[in-house]
């Protein structure tokens, strides 16, 4: 006797990447909000962080218990996205970095005080990540639109365990 087993989970990993990629771009979001608002930005791009984790944990709640080696194509998928939104939150410390940067480069360069040596031009390049916000406007979604593209892809390379269970 042989029984064949097959789940429809379709509404449910739909929701699930749904979530996921309105959270990524809701993080992406973040980089139009002012690097001044670094209260707004960090807790934008924390709380994205933790919601996709939230979601990890919830598909691995939801699956039965896997061999070392299982591959589950959702759960790799919210990893990369979990990546995406925690590129954000480093980003900001980036964005932030710079943008203390600059000031003190600035602070230097008043007439009445002479520019030291401390000002280098390796200082001047790493205060250039202020603008690093405009680069990830465009970079950002191009990149995870291809992550996306290409976790789709794979997808059929994943493993489909669907059979007959012998009784």
């Amino acid at each position: 006797m042989c029984f064949s087993l097959t789940r429809s989970s379709y509404t449910s990993s739909t929701l699930t990447i749904l979530v996921a990629v309105l959270l990524v771009l809701a993080s992406w979001s973040g980089f139009f909000i002012s690097p001044a608002a670094a209260p707004a930005r960090i807790a934008l791009a924390f709380l994205c962080f933790l919601m996709v984790l939230n979601n990890l944990y919830a598909v691995y709640r939801s699956l039965p218990q896997l061999q070392s080696d299982d591959r589950v194509w959702l759960s790799d998928f919210l990893i990369g996205t979990m990546v995406f939104n925690f590129v954000a939150l480093l980003e900001y410390a980036a964005v932030n970095a710079g943008m203390r940067l600059k000031a003190n480069l600035d602070k230097q360069d008043k007439p009445d005080k002479p520019a030291s040596k401390f000002a280098s031009s390796v200082q001047r390049r790493l205060a250039d990540c202020a603008r690093l916000d405009e680069v990830m406007r465009v970079f950002f979604p191009l990149a995870y639109f291809l992550y996306m593209g290409i976790m789709y892809a794979v997808l059929p390379l994943y493993p489909h365990n669907e059979g007959c269970i012998g009784i």
